[in-house]
């Protein structure tokens, strides 16, 4: 497992959003990272990652190779394999 939900919340209108610990290949373990709304917003495989303040919530996914930051958010529909 490459991150776990945290019990910190971030909230968007009635949205609740979850930061994440992760576990990344070069960032040391509990090292805190963006928010996700669930599980299958982000994937435990794959490089991807969600990073600080950015949010992915919604049926929305990140995986691949795709990095969310710079105060992104990711929703609406999309699905990132690549984003930088």
């Amino acid at each position: 497992m490459k991150y776990k939900l945290t019990k910190n919340k971030n909230f968007i209108g009635s949205i609740t959003l979850y930061q994440i610990v992760k576990d990344f290949f070069n960032v040391k373990k509990a090292d805190l990272g963006g928010c996700i709304e669930k599980e299958s917003n982000l994937s435990q495989q794959d490089n991807c990652r969600v990073y600080g303040d950015d949010k992915v919530y919604g049926d929305d996914k990140v995986y691949g190779d795709a990095r969310v930051y710079g105060g992104a958010r990711v929703y609406g529909g999309a699905k990132a394999d690549i984003i930088y």
